[in-house]
């Protein structure tokens, strides 16, 4: 009995892992989005400069 508590728990254990990398994964590509979104308006400008 004591085993098969222990299994769900290993399991519980790597489905949380699982999850917390899935969640740190979607902040990162979240963060790199922003990142790309701040840069390109600055990108933008200096090709209208560099055009006008």
């Amino acid at each position: 009995m004591a085993a098969w508590h222990f299994n769900i728990f290993i399991k519980k254990k790597n489905f949380c892992n699982v999850f917390k990398l899935k969640l740190e994964k979607i902040y990162f590509q979240f963060k790199l989005f922003l990142l790309i979104n701040q840069i390109q308006p600055l990108m933008f400008e200096s090709v209208i400069d560099y055009f006008i």
